[in-house]
C-alpha cells in the first residue's frame, strides 16, 4: 500500500509541474525567453510540439497516479509513458538553461518534476495490485463453506465408522448409509 501511495503522490507533484511547463510552452513557445532567440526562431515549432506533447503525457500522469491505488499496473504503464513524454520538453530546457548561475535553479523547475515521474513509475511497477474490501469478503466466504463441508464429511463417516465398530449397525447398513452421506457431498 505505501508504494502506491508514493506513485500517487510522486506522480501528481510531477504532472502538476509537468502541466505547468507543457501547457505554458504549448500555447506560448518560448515562455519567458528561456531558449535563446537565434535558437528559439529555429526551433520555434518543434519547441510548441514538446510543450503539447508534455502536456498530455502530464494528463496521462494524473490518471496514471490515480489509478495506482486501486489498479498498481495499469497506474505504473500510465506513468512510464507519461514520464518518457514530459522528460523530452523538461530534460530538452534543463540542458538549455544549465548556467552556474542557473544550475540549482533549473534542477527544481525542470529536472525535478521528469524525476518524481519516474520515480512514481517506479513504485507503480513494485506496488502489488490492492483488493478492494469486498473481494477479500468474496474469496474468504467461498473458501469458508468447503472447510466446513470436509470437517462435516469427516465427522460423519468417522461416526459411521465408529458405529460400525460398535456393532450399532451391520455391514450393508454401513455401506448404504456411506453412500447416502458421499452422494449429499457430491451435489
Amino acid at each position: 500500500m505505501r508504494k502506491s501511495v508514493t506513485a500517487m503522490i510522486c506522480g501528481l507533484i510531477g504532472s502538476l509541474f509537468s502541466l505547468w511547463w507543457g501547457f505554458s510552452f504549448g500555447l506560448f513557445g518560448n515562455l519567458l525567453n528561456i531558449v535563446p532567440a537565434e535558437e528559439a526562431s529555429n526551433i520555434g515549432g518543434l519547441l510548441t510540439a514538446f510543450g503539447w506533447i508534455s502536456f498530455l503525457g502530464a494528463i496521462l500522469g494524473i490518471v496514471g497516479a490515480s489509478l495506482s491505488l486501486k489498479q498498481a499496473r495499469k497506474g505504473a504503464i500510465c506513468l512510464t509513458i507519461s514520464a518518457v513524454m514530459c522528460a523530452i520538453l523538461q530534460i530538452y530546457l534543463f540542458v538549455k538553461t544549465l548556467t552556474p548561475d542557473f544550475v540549482i535553479t533549473a534542477i527544481m523547475v525542470f529536472l525535478l518534476p521528469t524525476v518524481l515521474l519516474i520515480v512514481a513509475a517506479v513504485f507503480g511497477w513494485v506496488a502489488k495490485n490492492n483488493n478492494t474490501p469486498s473481494q477479500n469478503v468474496s474469496q474468504q466466504n467461498s473458501q469458508e463453506p468447503q472447510a466446513k463441508q470436509t470437517t462435516t464429511l469427516e465427522q460423519e463417516l468417522s461416526n459411521l465408522k465408529s458405529m460400525l465398530e460398535k456393532g450399532l449397525i451391520d455391514e450393508q447398513e454401513f455401506a448404504e448409509t456411506k453412500k447416502a452421506i458421499l452422494s449429499k457431498y457430491t451435489k
